[in-house]
């Protein structure tokens, strides 16, 4: 049964509505929150531990643990303030069927299940099947598994040059960093 209110802020809000999906919105604007959340990440581990960055694994660790760091971050965000900075710049919302926030514990089970089911939790090898399944089922059936389990609408309004720019700018930042650490280290 569709709920008559989140109905009514999709189209008066001038968003998509749930059949018209963009699973490629969806995942810029996670990659986007996770650039700046391992750009933000880097020097709060680095001050609490120190040798986080050396080792044979440093670089997969860090990659792994960025991600799931993530969750508890996102969740807040999204059951405080309503978004998350990528999902605002590419004009994306998730809120539950009566068009109301997520409440934290909703917004953790979320965040928990596009970390395992979504992102693969971070591991670039499962990650291909979990986000080729997940591209599949999106574009199917118009919502998430996780989103339709949860109660949650996930809608966009059209995405401007400028939302573009913002996160061309966020991985062009990201790129100067890495090279300039790589640099440093030599």
């Amino acid at each position: 049964m569709e709920n008559n209110n989140a109905e009514h802020l999709l189209e008066t809000e001038g968003i998509h509505k749930r059949g018209d999906v963009h699973p490629w919105t969806r995942y810029f604007a996670r990659c986007t929150d996770l650039t700046i959340a391992a750009i933000v990440l880097t020097p709060i581990l680095l001050i609490a531990m120190p040798g986080i960055f050396t080792g044979p694994n440093s670089e997969a660790s860090f990659g792994l643990a960025v991600p799931f760091i993530w969750i508890f971050v996102e969740a807040i965000l999204l059951s405080t303030i309503g978004t998350t900075f990528g999902k605002w710049v590419l004009k994306t919302t998730v809120v539950m069927m009566d068009g109301g926030k997520l409440s934290f514990g909703i917004a953790l089970r979320r965040s928990f299940a596009v970390w395992f089911k979504g992102i693969g939790i971070g591991f670039p090898m499962f990650a291909l099947f979990t986000m080729s399944y997940g591209y599949s089922n999106l574009s199917k059936k118009g919502t998430a598994t996780w989103d339709r389990k949860l109660g949650c609408v996930v809608s966009h309004k059209k995405v401007g040059v400028l939302g573009i720019v913002i996160v061309v700018l966020v991985f062009l930042a990201a790129i100067v960093s890495i090279i300039i650490a790589q640099t440093a280290d030599k």
